[in-house]
């Protein structure tokens, strides 16, 4: 083995090769990085839809994972196993549709988790339990979804008042928002008007389907009309003017 005093005599003339040997050349023992060789199912994580939920469309649903973790807090790639959820008041939330999925990198699984379908009924907590036996070993969690109540909550139009020149277009949005004035939802509303003679509606091209993100305001002829936005039983009107 080529020493390090002969490293040093070689000087410029060495290689690549043998600058690799001379800084291989120690008397010190390597320490290999631990391999972990006992990894048990220990645990569960539940992550949850974020709270708080509200029984109205885009905030009242979501996905919550379930993921088996060993003793070392590392989530682990395992089977589907036995896999049960449930909620203690059905009344205010509802679960369902368990789905089991692994993701693959590279060809080989590096995650691993169950899934469910959670939806907001009604005002109030639920705690969601799961369950989860893996090679005979079973695991249980818990996680609480807060549903808020959606009273004095009301839909908007931004702006309150359009004005657009005739052949100009002007752009109106619908939100919905809690009784504080926070913007809960944006862009949400179907929109009609009661002069299609004084201005057209439409999408923008990109948006096919209802709610969307806001409509599209063209002034047809001079005069006025009325714009009327609704979303899950709200309601809102906007007054447009085309001028010249």
């Amino acid at each position: 083995m080529i020493t390090t005093r002969e490293c040093l005599r070689l000087g410029a003339l060495v290689t690549a090769g043998a600058l690799l040997a001379c800084a291989n050349d120690s008397t010190a023992p390597v320490t290999p990085p631990p391999v972990i060789t006992d990894r048990a199912f220990t645990s569960l994580e539940i992550r949850a839809p974020m709270s708080p939920m509200a029984p109205i469309a885009t905030l009242n649903s979501g996905r919550l994972e379930v993921r088996a973790k060993d003793q070392h807090g590392v989530p682990m790639i395992v089977g589907m196993g036995s896999f049960t959820i449930s909620s203690d008041k059905p009344s205010v939330v509802t679960v369902g549709d368990e789905q089991f999925s692994t993701s693959v990198s590279n060809g080989i699984p590096d995650d691993s988790w169950y899934s469910a379908y959670v939806a907001a009924i009604a005002p109030g907590e639920a705690v969601i339990s799961v369950s989860w036996t893996i090679g005979g070993v079973r695991k249980t969690a818990k996680s609480t979804i807060r549903v808020e109540s959606t009273e004095g909550w009301s839909l908007k139009v931004d702006p309150a008042a359009l004005t657009v020149q005739l052949g100009s277009t002007g752009w109106l949005q619908a939100l919905v928002v809690d009784a504080t004035g926070k913007t809960r939802i944006q862009g949400a509303g179907v929109f009609t008007s009661d002069r299609d003679d004084v201005v057209a509606l439409y999408e923008e091209e990109w948006c096919s389907d209802w709610p969307c993100d806001g409509i599209n305001v063209l002034g047809v002829t001079l005069g006025e009309a009325t714009i009327t936005a609704k979303f899950e039983g709200f309601s809102a009107k906007v007054s447009v003017t085309v001028v010249p």
